[in-house]
């Protein structure tokens, strides 16, 4: 009746009552990661068996992310199953660290978890972490929790990140101010459009300037738009902190559908589009409303693009799988009436990096398009 350490043979599973997932496997699938039989309820009896190897699992994770990405100092640590710590998300921002906790098991254990988060986190930083916990997912209503309209008052300061500054507040509404898991992305995009000779881009569903401002960086002329009055005023402010010129990073707020049709009826052509929106799909109810409506924004973006232009498609759900994505630009480019090439699909970066087998850590697509 209440959430719990259960075994199944000689695997581990947090267990969680009312939850339509009643068991996530802890840690690794090989033989024999822990010798023990028994239901665990209590923190003191988790700590006492699990202790040692949940530390491990942290400090391997964190020794990966470090590997990986040398010299970055935001990163996600913690992929729930994907790091086998199921329910855990965890990411670093210099010396904060954001957990979100999304499961009942979490939640039950957090006392021993966060500690072992702290520790891991001293022994391989050399400096203490101040540990921001997030309680706002909508899953957690599934788990028989809580959920937490706010968390705590996050402050913002600035952060190195990917080559730039960014005015980032660890902990807000969407985390951060930036997107970690599209940073080797946003490079590519500044990358294609530098090797074709590209001087201009609509960074549509801007945000606070994750593709923008690595291609205004990059020199080329951009129009970030987003209907996000606060997220353009951190944009405009990340491009200055930047020392990006006025002219190469405008903003322009309204809804990318309301822009993109008036873009059409103008006739307005662009060598290069970002449309990089959130999920318009959070359950599986909403799939089909959400390849509508991803279908319209590529055929939008495609009727703008002109001949040889570049258009980077992104889709962050992992209701919508490749080959329905694949599908619906087929469709939408044979409405436009344009042919196109793959000149590459993306996924995450490495630190968000799917496990085999769970498709729900595979989510994040990242299509680059050229237009003929």
């Amino acid at each position: 009746k209440d959430a719990a350490v259960l075994f199944l043979g000689e695997h581990p599973f947090f267990y969680s009552p009312l939850s339509e997932i009643k068991l996530r496997r802890l840690g690794p699938s090989r033989r024999q990661w822990i010798d023990a039989h028994e239901p665990i309820q209590d923190c003191a009896t988790f700590e006492k068996i699990f202790g040692t190897r949940v530390a491990d699992l942290m400090l391997q994770a964190l020794q990966r992310r470090l590997r990986g990405l040398p010299g970055e100092s935001c990163f996600r640590w913690i992929f729930s199953e994907a790091d086998f710590i199921p329910g855990l998300v965890v990411d670093v921002y210099g010396t904060k660290v954001v957990a979100q906790i999304q499961s009942a098991p979490i939640e039950k254990f957090w006392p021993v978890l966060s500690k072992f988060l702290r520790q891991s986190f001293l022994e391989l930083m050399d400096q203490d972490a101040e540990v921001i916990e997030i309680r706002n997912s909508p899953s957690r209503k599934k788990e028989g929790l809580v959920v937490e309209a706010e968390g705590p008052e996050a402050s913002g300061s600035w952060i190195n990140w990917n080559g730039l500054k960014w005015w980032m507040s660890p902990g807000s509404a969407q985390k951060t101010g930036s997107y970690l898991d599209q940073r080797t992305n946003h490079l590519k995009a500044a990358g294609y459009a530098k090797a074709l000779g590209l001087k201009e881009v609509w960074d549509l569903c801007s945000f606070e300037g994750g593709f923008g401002l690595h291609m205004a960086k990059a020199g080329l002329k951009v129009l970030a738009v987003d209907q996000s009055e606060n997220a353009l005023a951190v944009a405009q402010k990340n491009a200055h902190e930047n020392q990006i010129p006025p002219e190469l990073y405008r903003t322009h707020k309204e809804d990318v559908f309301l822009f993109l049709r008036s873009a059409f009826d103008r006739k307005a052509r662009v060598p290069m589009i970002v449309l990089d929106p959130p999920s318009f799909v959070k359950s599986r109810s909403e799939r089909e409303g959400a390849i509508r409506g991803f279908k319209e924004l590529n055929l939008r973006a495609f009727h703008c693009l002109e001949p040889g232009g570049i258009l980077v498609s992104c889709v962050c759900s992992h209701h919508i799988r490749p080959n329905d994505y694949e599908s619906l630009l087929i469709q939408s480019a044979h409405d436009a009436r344009r042919g196109v090439r793959i000149l590459e699909v993306a996924g995450p970066t490495l630190d968000h990096a799917p496990l085999l087998g769970f498709s729900e850590s595979s989510y994040l697509q990242a299509w680059i398009l050229e237009v003929l």
